[in-house]
């Protein structure tokens, strides 16, 4: 195992052994160790697997994968689209961060640091009132639009299927303990 592997925490080491093992990884890890001799990649060898240190496998609700460039030499930190703290908000996630407001209603942070979106933690009632409100509008748009259906995906690892799963729901308020509690939330999105 290489030094990139070992900075991998367990759980995602785990899930990720066929590809780590495979003949492409190593062909891979190869070609990024010669471009990183002949010039400048990014992020840091050290940061490249930085998300996954925030998320534990089993907790991951959304992946998102960046390809647009960074700007400048301290920028990437193994976050897609994230800057540390103290720098300028790059391009693309300024763009991200438009439509979060002009979909949803969501005030744009003055910092780039996404570290709050990899980090798991319950839903407060603002975060319920603002996803609720967001699956209203996108049913009000579809309705606007003709849609003669909408699909709610309650599968493993979704949002609503994470208040009804007593695997994942852990909370000790009116939206946990019993399935009668643990239904409340998807309910009031489903009326």
């Amino acid at each position: 195992m290489n030094s990139l592997q070992s900075s991998l925490p367990e759980d995602w080491r785990s899930v990720l052994r066929d590809t780590l093992g495979s003949s492409s990884w190593q062909d891979l890890g190869s070609f990024v160790r010669a471009e990183r001799a002949a010039q400048t990649i990014l992020p840091p060898e050290e940061e490249v697997f930085s998300a996954f240190h925030y998320t534990p496998f089993d907790e991951v609700s959304v992946v998102i994968l960046g390809q647009d460039p960074y700007h400048g030499a301290g920028q990437a930190h193994g976050l897609s689209f994230s800057v540390k703290p103290g720098l300028k908000i790059p391009p693309s996630l300024r763009n991200m961060y438009k439509e979060l407001a002009s979909d949803l209603g969501i005030a744009s942070p003055s910092h780039g640091f996404l570290e709050h979106w990899a980090t798991p933690r319950e839903m407060n009632q603002v975060d319920m009132d603002q996803t609720l409100a967001a699956f209203v509008q996108s049913a009000q748009m579809a309705d606007c639009a003709c849609f003669d259906l909408i699909e709610l995906h309650m599968a493993h690892g979704y949002l609503l299927s994470s208040f009804l799963s007593p695997l994942s729901n852990h909370r000790c308020d009116e939206f946990g303990g019993s399935l009668a509690n643990r239904m409340r939330y998807p309910m009031a999105v489903f009326e």
